[in-house]
């Protein structure tokens, strides 16, 4: 059924908005707690937060992206088992290292070896990303063009919700 599809994507537009106004009411604050002549070590944590807000924002952003661009995608075409396979494995090395930070957010982990070869493998994900879109187009070869920017912009966007969570474990990591 279609509707379930689109069912799925409004609940995520509905909280990606919900986000973006969580994320207003954080920067207000905090920008008044640095205005308000807050020391030096204050201010410091509520520019780390200000970052982590933003970012966070853009996560969601990423994420409804990539619904949407999947969304679209299957309105034409589907993906291979193995397409599938590959696109899930990605997504979930990039939800793994944002659990890291979560754990790390909420001092239910540290920064230790795990978490460093999480963040390493995030950066060769990049490429591997990247790679798959390449891949895509060469096995495609010939299909509607139009197939091809669909899948690259879905590549795309996982390419940078994996940098966005990236930059989450660096903001937190930075002291």
């Amino acid at each position: 059924s279609n509707k379930k599809p689109a069912r799925v994507l409004a609940k995520i537009k509905k909280y990606e908005s919900i986000i973006d106004n969580i994320q207003l009411e954080i920067d207000t604050f905090l920008e008044k707690v640095i205005s308000s002549g807050a020391g030096d070590e204050d201010s410091k944590m509520s520019l780390r937060y200000l970052q982590l807000s933003s970012l966070l924002e853009q996560v969601a952003d990423n994420i409804d992206n990539f619904s949407t661009f999947l969304t679209k995608y299957y309105e034409q075409w589907e993906l291979s088992a193995d397409e599938k396979i590959e696109l899930i494995s990605h997504f979930d090395e990039v939800f793994k290292l944002y659990d890291r930070c979560y754990d790390i957010f909420t001092d239910k982990a540290n920064f230790d070896v795990n978490s460093q070869s999480l963040v390493d493998r995030s950066i060769e994900l990049k490429q591997t990303i990247l790679d798959q879109r390449i891949s895509f187009i060469n096995e495609h070869e010939g299909d509607d063009p139009l197939k091809h920017l669909a899948f690259s912009d879905i590549i795309v966007t996982l390419a940078k919700l994996r940098g966005r969570v990236r930059d989450i474990y660096v903001t937190l990591h930075r002291k």
